[in-house]
C-alpha cells in the first residue's frame, strides 16, 4: 500500500496523542466554505491596520527571497536560503546591524541556512543546516559559539520554552525516526523525548510538508503534520489535538487515498491537482486569529477568528505579497517585493472580518 495512503488510515491513531502522554481534549472544527469566498478587495487590502518597516540594503548580499522571518522586541530576522544563504539581522526601524553568512562545511561555517530560531534565554541565533546536519550557534552579534551535530533526517526545527530543540523529521521512513514525527533534543544535543507516534512515508512527499510545521504558541508549540488538516499542541510532555481544518468534499478522503495506493507518490499530487482538492496547507496564529493559507486551482487565504467565530477567505493574487510569515503580538507579518527592484519590505498588519 503506497505510504501516503498507510497514513491517512492510521492517522485517527495519532489525534491528540502522545501514547500516555496524551492530554484529552476537545477539538475545535474550523469550515472552510468556498461560497463565502471574499471577492470585492483581494488581500492585503483587507485590514484594520497596515505599518510598512522599509530594511536597508546590502550591496554586496542583496536579499531574493525572504524564506523566514521572525520579530521581536528589539530586532527583525530575515533568512534568504536561495540567494543570498544568508541570515540577516536588523534593528526594529529597519537598520542592518549584521550578516551571517558563513558559508562552508567547517565548524560555525553552513553549506546552506534552512531555518532559524533564537534563543528565549540568551538570544542566541541557531541555523539549521540540513545539508550538513547541524543546529550551529551564533551570538545575537553573530559570533560562532557552537555546533551540534544530529543523524537523521529533518526538515524543520524550532526552540521550545527552555530552549530546547524540537525537530520534526517529516515523518520519512529512515532508521533513526523511531516511528515518531517530533524529536527533542537538550541544548548539547542529547536526545530527551518523542511526540507523536506515526508511519513513515516515502521521501517523496517531502513536497506535501508545510512551510513551517512548527510554531510557538503561548508556552507551547503548535504542529502541524505532513497531509494533515488537523493542528497540534504540544506543551512540555503533553499533546492535543486543537484544530481541524473542515474542507468537506473539496479535501481528499481515506477513500481517495485507498483508491491510490498504488500510485507513486507524484501521481499522488497530481491526482490531487486534477481532482481540484484544497492541499498544501500552512497555517499561522495570533492569540485571537488562525491563518491557514492552501491551493485549490489558486492560492487562498483564510482567517479565523477565535472568539468571535467569523472568518474570511480569499484569493491571494499579487505576486509580489507573501502569504503571512510571522506574528508579533496581534499582527501578522508579510514581505511586499518591489516590483522593479525586487527589494522586500516588511508589512504589519491586522485582519478586517466586518468587510
Amino acid at each position: 500500500m503506497n505510504p501516503i495512503a498507510i497514513f491517512l488510515l492510521s492517522f485517527l491513531s495519532i489525534l491528540g496523542v502522545n501514547n500516555a502522554k496524551n492530554q484529552q481534549s476537545d477539538v475545535e472544527v474550523i469550515k472552510v466554505d468556498f461560497q463565502k469566498e471574499y471577492k470585492h478587495k483581494k488581500f492585503p487590502y483587507t485590514n484594520y491596520s497596515m505599518t510598512i518597516q522599509k530594511l536597508e540594503e546590502s550591496e554586496d548580499y542583496p536579499i531574493g527571497q525572504v524564506d523566514k522571518l521572525i520579530v521581536d522586541h528589539n530586532r527583525i530576522y530575515i533568512l534568504d536560503s536561495s540567494k543570498a544563504k544568508s541570515l540577516f539581522v536588523y534593528n526594529r526601524d529597519g537598520k542592518l546591524q549584521h550578516i551571517i553568512n558563513k558559508k562552508g562545511r567547517g565548524p560555525g561555517e553552513f553549506v546552506l541556512p534552512d531555518n532559524f530560531n533564537i534563543e528565549k534565554k540568551t538570544g542566541n541565533i541557531v541555523i539549521m543546516d540540513t545539508n550538513s546536519r547541524k543546529f550551529i550557534y551564533y551570538s545575537p552579534k553573530g559570533e560562532y559559539i557552537k555546533e551540534i551535530k544530529y543523524d537523521f533526517m529533518a526538515v524543520d526545527f524550532i526552540l521550545d520554552k527552555d530552549d530546547n530543540i524540537i525537530v520534526n523529521n517529516g515523518n520519512f521512513s529512515a532508521e533513526k525516526t523511531d516511528g515518531f514525527f517530533l524529536f527533542k533534543l537538550s541544548q548539547d544535543g542529547k536526545m530527551l523525548d518523542k511526540f507523536f507516534p506515526s508511519t513513515p512515508l516515502n521521501p517523496s512527499v517531502a513536497a506535501f510538508n508545510p512551510r513551517k510545521s512548527l510554531r510557538k504558541y503561548g508556552t507551547g508549540i503548535s504542529f502541524l503534520p505532513t497531509v494533515s488538516n488537523c493542528i497540534y499542541l504540544l506543551d512540555g510532555n503533553k499533546s492535543k489535538a486543537m484544530y481541524e481544518i473542515d474542507f468537506g468534499k473539496d479535501w481528499p478522503s481515506k477513500d481517495f487515498f485507498e483508491k491510490a495506493a498504488n500510485m507513486h507518490p507524484l501521481k499522488v499530487r497530481e491526482q490531487i491537482l486534477d481532482n481540484n482538492y484544497a492541499f498544501f496547507l500552512n497555517y499561522i496564529q495570533t492569540k485571537d486569529v488562525l491563518h491557514i493559507d492552501f491551493y485549490k486551482g489558486k492560492n487562498y487565504s483564510f482567517y479565523y477568528n477565535k472568539k468571535t467565530k467569523q472568518s474570511l477567505l480569499l484569493s491571494m493574487e499579487d505576486e509580489n505579497v507573501s502569504f503571512p510569515l510571522a506574528t508579533y503580538n496581534d499582527e501578522f507579518i508579510f514581505i511586499k517585493y518591489n516590483e522593479d527592484t525586487g527589494e522586500p519590505i516588511v508589512v504589519f498588519y491586522t485582519v478586517d472580518f466586518d468587510l
